[in-house]
């Protein structure tokens, strides 16, 4: 019996939502209700997108991934993985988050782990955000850098500041490494919910792509 809810909350670990997962899965197309009841229950904050369900805990660093296999019709978190590890290969795998495989419920459903990222976990100082910005603006308007997003397939969204960003660190080289790369695996969902900072460095969190 929990004394408080303290100390409730310190037994809440990712083995822990995996063993509640393996009592109450039992098939490998998770049902949406079952993950929403589970983290209601355990107090775990549940995100939904459409090839992934997200479960996590306020006291984690890590954010528990699985596949939507009731909706989409592959394993979006094995392509992530696999893509990191050709990213390492070319040099170019510290703009990504990465994405680990973590183990296989009962039911056969594959769980996934990620470094957690909230917009709490980006949240700048009001002057830091100014000076971001301003960095961002003068990289918008130099030439070079506008031929190189241009270089980007159009079907894409980007944002916008956080691109500026991202070419200005990482530098021309680097961003024509990670464009070829980009076209190649068919990441074509860089809108602001899949990309972000962790500290001072420019993030991609979803690389997976999508083709449903």
């Amino acid at each position: 019996i929990l004394n408080s809810e303290s100390e409730g909350n310190k037994m809440i670990t990712i083995e822990r939502v995996i063993a509640e997962l393996n009592k109450r899965c039992e098939d490998r197309e998770i049902p949406y209700e079952d993950l929403e009841s589970l983290a209601e229950e355990l107090d775990l904050r549940f995100d939904c997108g459409e090839t992934r369900y997200c479960l996590l805990h306020h006291s984690w660093d890590r954010v528990i991934k699985i596949p939507r296999l009731d909706y989409a019709s592959k394993d979006y978190s094995e392509i992530e993985c696999n893509n990191y590890t050709k990213a390492k290969a070319l040099g170019i795998e510290k703009i990504f988050l990465p994405c680990e495989y973590w183990c296989t419920l009962d039911c056969g459903c594959p769980v996934y782990v990620q470094d957690k990222f909230t917009t709490d976990h980006n949240s700048m100082h009001r002057s830091k955000k100014a000076k971001n910005a301003e960095k961002a603006s003068k990289v918008i308007s130099c030439k070079v850098y506008r031929r190189a997003k241009h270089s980007l397939p159009s079907d894409r969204r980007y944002d916008d500041a956080w691109l500026a960003r991202a070419y200005q660190i990482y530098g021309k080289q680097f961003f024509r490494k990670l464009e070829k790369f980009l076209r190649e695996n068919h990441i074509n969902v860089l809108h602001a919910r899949n990309v972000g900072w962790k500290g001072p460095q420019p993030i991609i969190l979803d690389f997976a792509g999508y083709d449903e």
